[in-house]
């Protein structure tokens, strides 16, 4: 795996969180192959070939590309075991919605995730983030306790598709405070 020289915005005690570029779609799909048993689970489907370019692509209406951030997630040999995508100023402008956090199978239920949500909200607090908001699929019971623990809270249920499965999306928020 080549030395990743990204831009970090925060250490953690296992690694760092850095901005990716378009340029790091190989490494990005290489971890989403790795971690076909949650897109099986929120699509239905394995993971897609195109994966990576959709997490760079995505967007809501009225966002640009300036607006979307997605994060390596990566261990002390600079590999990357996970990644954060998130929209700034969505849907309000000091709320930014968290389109995935996800770690390779074997770097899950360790504690990462939550250190690296809490790294990323402090990053964001000091761009200017005053709430964050996700969307977590009743299909993944384990992801929304997740989110339950960090604090978030439901504020509306919305069908969505995925793929080709039905979902009931869990919309959530979590006001940012701040130190």
């Amino acid at each position: 795996m080549p030395v990743i020289s990204k831009q970090a915005i925060a250490q953690v005690s296992w690694g760092q969180l850095a901005l990716l570029e378009p340029e790091d779609g190989p490494i990005l799909q290489a971890l989403c192959e790795n971690c076909t048993d949650y897109f099986e689970l929120i699509t239905g489907l394995p993971t897609a070939p195109s994966e990576a370019q959709s997490l760079f692509v995505a967007l809501p209406e009225g966002k640009d590309y300036d607006d979307k951030v997605i994060v390596g997630l990566f261990d002390h040999q600079q590999r990357m075991i996970g990644v954060l995508d998130a929209i700034r100023g969505y849907p309000s402008p000091t709320t930014w919605y968290l389109g995935l956090l996800l770690f390779e199978p074997s770097q899950r239920q360790r504690g990462m995730g939550r250190e690296a949500y809490l790294a990323f909200e402090r990053w964001a607090a000091e761009a200017g983030a005053h709430r964050m908001r996700l969307g977590a699929v009743t299909q993944n019971p384990r992801g929304i306790r997740f989110w339950q623990q960090l604090g978030f809270t439901e504020v509306l249920k919305r069908r969505i598709k995925q793929g080709v499965l039905e979902s009931e999306c869990l919309v959530m928020e979590r006001e940012i405070i701040s130190p």
